[in-house]
């Protein structure tokens, strides 16, 4: 059976289409922003932000880009660098999704929210924050399920030069 092209509906019209989600619109409007401001930037100054954004230090970012560190530091540390950076983590940080700190949070909202009306929801929501804990401090500790330690015998593999 072919697909009648008329029947679909546009995208504003479906409130079920994932462009219509919010996070979706609050991506294109964020990307859209950058953009903006990169429109309004030098080339050399976007590619100074983006390679500090990505974890480059100011001297090696200099090196690459050809400029001295301190002309680095006045782009990023400028109103348009600053900008865009801010721009870039709050697109990073709603790629990455929440943090355990973020879940955390809302499962405490949850909880006192709910303790008057609905005691058994706010119980179950310390639960889980308890859950978070103790999983967290297993992980720290090196004994969280599915902790994997090899032991080698050094008899049978010596170490070499690649081991270090």
């Amino acid at each position: 059976m072919q697909l009648d092209i008329a029947e679909i509906p546009e995208v504003d019209e479906n409130p079920y289409h994932p462009l219509n989600d919010r996070y979706y619109k609050d991506m294109a409007h964020a990307q859209n922003r950058v953009m903006a401001m990169q429109r309004q930037m030098k080339l050399k100054h976007v590619q100074i932000v983006k390679m500090v954004f990505a974890g480059w230090n100011y001297v090696k970012t200099a090196e690459k880009v050809g400029v001295n560190p301190m002309t680095v530091s006045k782009v990023v540390n400028g109103a348009e660098g600053q900008t865009l950076l801010q721009l870039l983590n709050y697109i990073q940080a709603a790629a990455d999704g929440p943090t355990a700190a973020h879940r955390k949070a809302i499962l405490y909202r949850i909880a006192v929210d709910n303790q008057e009306n609905a005691p058994k929801v706010a119980i179950q929501a310390v639960s889980e924050i308890n859950k978070m804990d103790m999983n967290q401090h297993l992980i720290n500790t090196g004994n969280a399920p599915g902790t994997v330690t090899i032991i080698i015998n050094e008899k049978t593999f010596p170490r070499t030069e690649l081991d270090g």
